[in-house]
């Protein structure tokens, strides 16, 4: 998907870790997103991740769940990120309620 700015997006998503690829990248997953500004510059966030390869080369990720950036061919991990196992409204504390529209 391309925006106004003209950044391009790619996203991919599967309930269990499969295959999933964008631009240059190849990730066992079950998120991979992937944002090419217009200048050129990736990052993204890849959720339950397994394996990750960019051209090809297979990258290190240490965490599962982890914001990066993309330098050639080379993952750069900004931050891990942390995913709630499950959410239940009800349980939810501090009056917040969603709103269906």
């Amino acid at each position: 998907m391309k925006l106004k700015d003209g950044s391009q997006v790619s996203y991919q998503t599967s309930i269990a870790p499969r295959q999933l690829s964008a631009g240059s990248l190849n990730a066992t997953a079950t998120a991979l997103l992937l944002i090419t500004d217009p200048q050129g510059k990736q990052r993204g966030v890849a959720l339950g991740c397994k394996q990750m390869a960019a051209d090809g080369q297979p990258q290190f990720t240490a965490q599962a769940d982890f914001e990066f950036e993309l330098e050639g061919n080379r993952i750069k991990p900004v931050a891990a990120i942390q995913v709630p196992e499950d959410f239940n409204w009800q349980q939810a504390t501090g009056g917040i309620r969603p709103r269906y529209y």
